[in-house]
């Protein structure tokens, strides 16, 4: 996969790119286009990299508290939705 430096607008190609869309991971490894011969690997922060057309990665893919907010605001309890969740010796179809 084909990425975009911001700052320079050099491109790099993504060994693996599911660190990509991994919010937990800050950096991904990628190969500068530069020569013709194929670059080691090295780290980039995601927030260094953009898409070809000069689009932001998105906020979900960067950021894994990116809704924290919303659920506070909703009044979400996670452990009051999994305690009442329903039936626990349900093995129906």
């Amino acid at each position: 996969m084909l990425m975009m430096i911001k700052q320079s607008g050099a491109l790099v190609e993504l060994s693996h790119p599911e660190g990509l869309w991994n919010p937990y991971e800050h950096r991904v490894m990628a190969s500068r286009l530069a020569g013709e011969e194929q670059q080691d690997p090295e780290p980039f922060l995601k927030a260094e990299l953009a898409f070809l057309s000069g689009e932001h990665l998105p906020k979900c893919w960067v950021d894994p508290h990116y809704r924290d907010e919303d659920w506070l605001n909703h009044g979400y309890d996670p452990v009051a939705a999994a305690a009442t969740a329903g039936p626990t010796n349900y093995y129906g179809a």
